[in-house]
């Protein structure tokens, strides 16, 4: 099930807020949205909802006496059963969500873990870790939820209707920006894409390149605001997981905007406990590069996801030595820069193999002499809806409102966009979110 589908949005969120808003019980709560959630779950995965649940129970136990070798023991435990599903080649079907909620479990024991290291013996649930791993709002695709982050609302949470209200506007905004903009963009990308295998100009390259920006942007920070949506009209509060990625001057700025709450883990259970930037600047670039190719690997087994990884890691390594200063020009050159960096690595990470991705890019930075049939043929995706659709695109990704909108207008805006997005749900074919495959 997913958040864009009509199942979910006229019959499972319905239902589920109804319960819950009926009874005011946080452990009668919890206990509904434990059974919704795995409910949620299983509805796309009933084979592998008891792999979840087991994983959720062996973490637990983990947690009971989490000492440094039982630490170790949960790491080797976790990334081997992504390893098994994910990159040992077996012929099985992925787990949906199984990178994380297992990253999700890792960040459960370390916390457990450093708390009781600083003194500290907070009582763990196996109820509040069934709820904590399994809560069906960000289980499948994230945001990647910290244990010590989400820990105080497992227990106590409070509800109200200006929460409600915000969170519905922000679960619309975010169906808005995966089925009327994200789904827009993957027509003509996927369409661009499958010509790469034959003939396909420079132009094409650009075009397909720039729709898959857009796409994986608004498909997966459309995905996120719908869980933070979510989760506030539950009572719970998730981070931020986007900030205006594509305003970014440089790749560490980009960084600290894209998938923060996966930049977060690494840097919070991986980046520091190497060392982070306190052991000399030739162990900096090493952890750097270290973190940037498991970011790749975390994404896919293919080359092509660790060359991304890998290429991430040497700009932001790079960008280290360069002094930071500040002025217009510099910015301007350095928003270029980094849309041209990112825009090459989205190359890599969408192509299906490794030799296509290389094509593409030749072509990108070769083929300047495209005939006038390639251009026309292109040109002929550029229907009046997509050129709408690709402006609204970028305006959004580099334009952040400073003005409030009156209450009573935001909330016609956001039932206008529900009635959109509900027609368009209904009478377009199911596409799925990019980062169920993660």
């Amino acid at each position: 099930m997913v958040f864009s589908a009509p199942e979910f949005l006229f019959l499972f969120m319905p239902i589920v807020c109804i319960l819950y808003y009926a009874v005011r019980k946080p452990v009668i709560q919890n206990g509904l949205l434990i059974a919704a959630s795995l409910f949620f779950y299983a509805w796309g995965e009933p084979r592998y909802v008891l792999l979840m649940v087991a994983s959720i129970l062996i973490n637990y136990i983990f947690t009971r006496k989490p000492t440094k070798t039982v630490v170790a023991i949960a790491v080797i435990f976790n990334v081997g059963m992504l390893f098994v599903f994910k990159y040992a080649g077996l012929p099985v079907r992925l787990p949906i969500g199984i990178s994380f909620y297992t990253f999700q479990a890792l960040s459960l024991v370390i916390d457990v873990y450093r708390d009781r290291q600083a003194g500290e013996a907070p009582k763990v649930s196996f109820w509040d870790v069934l709820l904590y791993i399994s809560f069906f709002p960000q289980l499948i695709a994230g945001p990647i939820v910290q244990y010590k982050d989400i820990r105080p609302y497992l227990r106590a949470r409070h509800v109200n209707p200006d929460g409600i209200a915000q969170g519905i506007r922000r679960f619309v905004i975010g169906l808005s920006k995966k089925v009327l903009l994200a789904d827009t963009m993957a027509v003509v990308c996927d369409s661009l894409y499958a010509r790469a295998d034959g003939n396909i100009s420079g132009f094409a390259v650009w075009v397909a390149a720039i729709c898959y920006l857009f796409q994986i942007y608004f498909d997966f920070s459309g995905y996120s605001d719908m869980a933070i949506g979510l989760g506030k009209m539950l009572g719970f509060h998730f981070k931020e997981n986007f900030n205006m990625p594509y305003t970014a001057s440089s790749l560490r700025d980009f960084w600290r905007r894209w998938h923060i709450s996966l930049s977060s883990w690494f840097r919070d259970y991986v980046y520091i406990p190497l060392g982070g930037n306190r052991k000399g600047r030739l162990r900096t670039v090493a952890n750097r590069m270290t973190v940037f190719a498991l970011t790749g690997i975390w994404h896919g087994a293919g080359l092509n996801f660790l060359l991304w990884g890998l290429w991430h890691g040497c700009f932001v390594s790079i960008e280290a030595f360069v002094p930071e200063k500040k002025s217009a020009v510099r910015s301007i050159l350095g928003r270029i820069y980094t849309f041209l960096v990112v825009l090459v690595g989205f190359v890599l990470f969408r192509a299906e193999t490794l030799g296509k991705a290389g094509k593409m890019l030749v072509l990108m930075f070769t083929d300047f002499s495209s005939s006038p049939s390639a251009i026309s043929g292109t040109l002929s995706f550029f229907t009046p809806y997509f050129i709408v659709i690709l402006v609204v695109c970028i305006a959004v990704s580099v334009w952040k409102p400073k003005f409030k909108v009156p209450t009573g207008i935001s909330n016609l805006l956001t039932l206008l966009l529900l009635l959109i997005c509900m027609m368009t749900v209904a009478s377009a074919t199911y596409s799925p979110f990019i980062y169920f495959r993660f």
